[in-house]
This record gives C-alpha cells, sequence and structure tokens, in this order.
C-alpha cells in the first residue's frame, strides 16, 4: 500500500510567501495616494451633493435657498444650508436646513471668486456669478475641481487639478 502525503514542501511555501512579498512590495507605495484620492472624491461629493441639495429645495420652496461657509471663504471648515424664509438676508432660527461637515486640516476648499455664500433663487439658477470650487488634500498633488454654472448646475471638472 502506497501512502501518498498531499500538502507543500518548505520550498515551495518560501516561493510562494516571495511572490507574496514582491506583489505586495509593489502596492503598497501606491496606497496612500489612492486613499488621497478617495479622501478627496468623498469630499467634493459632499459639497456637490449639499449644493444639488440647496438647489432643489429652492426650486421646491420657490424662495432663496444660501449656502453659507461657516468660516468665511474657508470652506473645508463647513457650511450650512438655510432657507431664508422671511426674506431677511440672515440666518434666524428655524431656516437651517443642512450641516456639511469640516474636512480637516489636510484639505484646502476654496471658490475661484473669494466668495463665503452661495445662494440659489427660486428656479434653481445662482443669485449670483458661477464659481468653480478647488479641493486640495496634502496626502495628493492633484485635487479635484467642482464648477458650479449660471444656471445653478454643478459637475466635477473633466481633467486632474494640479494643486499648488
Amino acid at each position: 500500500m502506497n501512502k501518498h502525503v498531499a500538502g507543500l514542501t518548505i520550498v515551495e511555501l518560501m516561493i510562494a510567501m516571495a511572490v507574496i512579498a514582491v506583489v505586495v512590495s509593489l502596492g503598497v507605495p501606491h496606497l496612500p495616494g489612492v486613499v488621497g484620492n478617495n479622501r478627496l472624491t468623498a469630499q467634493v461629493n459632499t459639497l456637490s451633493n449639499h449644493l444639488a441639495y440647496a438647489r432643489s429645495e429652492a426650486v421646491k420652496s420657490g424662495t432663496p435657498v444660501t449656502v453659507t461657509s461657516n468660516n468665511g471663504a474657508i470652506w473645508q471648515d463647513g457650511w450650512t444650508v438655510w432657507v431664508d424664509t422671511n426674506n431677511s438676508g440672515l440666518m434666524d432660527a428655524g431656516e437651517e436646513l443642512r450641516i456639511g461637515e469640516a474636512f480637516g486640516a489636510a484639505s484646502v476648499l476654496t471658490p475661484d471668486n473669494g466668495t463665503d455664500f452661495i445662494t440659489y433663487n427660486g428656479t434653481g439658477a445662482l443669485a449670483g456669478n458661477p464659481v468653480t470650487f478647488t479641493l486640495c488634500n496634502t496626502s495628493s498633488p492633484y485635487g479635484k475641481q467642482l464648477k458650479i454654472t449660471g444656471s445653478g448646475r454643478g459637475r466635477l471638472a473633466d481633467s486632474k487639478y494640479k494643486c499648488p
């Protein structure tokens, strides 16, 4: 009776571990860039979703809806979406619709025109000039740009933006 034992020899196991080590060593250096790009994508999508929400609320209610930065033109510190129900031009109690959370110290979100607010009129168009938001992160040399047209539509720029 011939017994055959199935399994790996130590040499086969060492070769398999060496192959795995090579594959991992090729992939790990790219991991921070991938994580940074995913973070940028999530952050720009958050802003885009809040702006689209503000626009839809303006159309739905037929009244202006404003998105205001929580810290001047430093948008990465968060923002507030609110509807001016009493036409005072100021956010009063009960007018807040949604709050955008701060992105953190590694991200910089800047509008090209330095504005600290965006207002959509009752038709969903911008009440002011078009604006382009640029989002950069310290973990990536490239950033994202979100362009808001005069009609109020937002779109992500097609090409990678080289951060300064």
